[in-house]
């Protein structure tokens, strides 16, 4: 989508952000999900499920995950020393079904309608663990299209002032899920080497 919205096709997508991405697109900075989409939980071969979370730090490092191709979080994992396999997603749910991999870290956000709409993948999400780094996701328009940035941006500051954004964000079944399922967990924090240099600033 983001390739669609430089060639004119589409005028506004959504993504986790990146350094690259905010240099090659116009990024509203006003984070969407609240922070969720960082903190993510472990899809696992049934076998797993119970003895993934009394892995030591060291033996998880050591233990293959798979990302998607040209996501920023392949870059994460691996700046915090933890191995990683890009494939295309379609082989992701495979390789860890075959025991060819050991987890797939999804999104709290994410990782239950992914299971919900492939009934035929057997995998499991690990109870224990999950990883939080910073993964601001934001709209993105062509640098072409600041008019549509601002007016983005001016539109979501109004409905946060007036309470309704959150209110919205309240109802969604997602949102409960996703607090929910973190409730108890250990968190593993990592560092975010992607996030263009000027977040920290904002």
């Amino acid at each position: 989508m983001l390739r669609q919205v430089n060639e004119g096709s589409t005028d506004v997508t959504w993504a986790v952000t990146s350094e690259e991405r905010e240099r090659e697109h116009l990024a509203v900075y006003f984070p969407l999900a609240r922070g969720l989409l960082g903190y993510q939980v472990f899809l696992v071969h049934p076998d797993n499920q119970q003895s993934f979370g009394t892995r030591a730090p060291g033996e998880l490092k050591q233990s293959l995950s798979v990302q998607g191709i040209g996501w920023p979080d392949t870059d994460v994992m691996r700046f915090n020393g933890y191995r990683v396999e890009k494939v295309p997603l379609t082989m992701m749910f495979k390789l860890i079904e075959s025991k060819m991999a050991d987890y797939f870290p999804r999104s709290v956000m994410e990782v239950e309608y992914e299971l919900a709409s492939r009934p035929s993948v057997q995998l499991v999400i690990e109870p224990h663990l999950a990883f939080y780094y910073p993964s601001p996701t934001y709209f993105f328009v062509s640098k072409r299209n600041r008019r549509l940035a601002e007016r983005l941006k001016e539109g979501l500051d109004l409905a946060l002032a007036d309470g309704s954004l959150i209110a919205l964000y309240n109802q969604q079944a997602f949102a409960q899920s996703a607090n929910n399922m973190l409730r108890e967990r250990q968190i593993i924090r990592l560092q975010s080497p992607v996030l263009h240099r000027s977040q920290g600033k904002r």
